[in-house]
């Protein structure tokens, strides 16, 4: 028997490493054995038989190990705990299986290799974003599981190849409550006001912190930004920018803005969305009301 083995990480950190620790999102299907049969004949000519066998994940350690992506730059690591893949060969038989992982952007994992008798391969998800996990027996595409939902408890995903080359996929997971967004710390900071009759605001999520860079309009140039309210209620974060007279001197008559930049530094989680007023003199004006993604 010639032994097969590819493996080909694509735009990302991935690794691969012998045996060690153990770790079921229900995938979909499109495979094209024929379950329904009681035997099937196998890549070696032979005739197996598929009755009733026990499907008890194997007590045994993975034959390998693949880790993708690293733990640096997740925002709530406690909150958005890694995920582990299962990817068993449920067979008395070792079986070619191919495993394609594609992220949001790109491909981060495409391996091909030889599968031993009931072995399995323990794959590590550290990045917290949406997986699409396709997998191949035998180079038949055997079906496709969706990787998504982080918080603060562990799950792992099995994805079982049934001796009929059939693929199945479960999830377990704990069921402790995780802590929601939490709003720690308000700043702001306002550059001096200028004519103009400009006005807006964007909103991101960076380190932990939901920034709003934006222009307040005022009755001249002679007022600064403040933030005069915020509110987290339901996941929802309302922020109100005001703005006030910077000096009591004479000032050009002109309409004027101000630009600003507020950080709202956040415990456990990002808020749902975001809700960005802008209220002077009685005017209140809604500029921003944005999902967070």
């Amino acid at each position: 028997m010639r032994r097969r083995q590819l493996l080909t990480a694509i735009g990302g950190t991935a690794s691969l490493a012998a045996v060690g620790s153990v770790g079921g999102a229900t995938g979909r299907g499109n495979n094209r054995f024929d379950a329904r049969r009681r035997y099937y004949r196998s890549r070696y000519g032979r005739k197996a038989n598929l009755g009733p066998r026990d499907d008890t994940f194997p007590e045994s350690e993975p034959f390998a190990r693949v880790t993708l992506g690293t733990r640096d730059g997740v925002d709530f690591p406690d909150n958005q705990v890694a995920r582990t893949i299962r990817l068993w060969n449920d067979s008395p038989e070792a079986r070619t299986i191919g495993v394609r992982i594609r992220d949001e952007e790109r491909m981060r994992l495409w391996q091909i290799r030889e599968y031993p008798a009931n072995g399995w391969l323990e794959i590590t998800l550290n990045q917290p974003t949406e997986y699409d996990v396709a997998v191949d027996v035998e180079g038949r595409f055997g079906g496709e599981t969706r990787i998504t939902e982080y918080d603060c408890n562990t799950a792992t995903t099995t994805i079982r190849v049934e001796p009929a080359g059939t693929v199945r996929s479960t999830t377990a997971t704990t069921r402790k409550g995780c802590p929601g967004a939490e709003l720690v710390e308000t700043t702001l900071t306002a550059e001096s006001g200028q004519c103009g009759t400009l006005e807006g605001a964007d909103v991101i999520r960076e380190n932990e912190e939901v920034v709003v860079d934006g222009l307040v309009l005022t009755p001249n140039p002679c007022y600064t930004a403040r933030v005069t309210g915020t509110e987290l209620k339901d996941d929802v974060l309302t922020v109100t920018i005001g703005a006030t007279k910077s000096t009591d001197a004479a000032c050009i008559q002109c309409i004027g803005h101000v630009p600003y930049q507020s950080r709202m530094r956040f415990r456990n989680a990002y808020p749902k969305r975001v809700v960005v007023d802008h209220e002077v003199n009685g005017r209140k004006t809604r500029m921003v009301d944005t999902e967070l993604e």
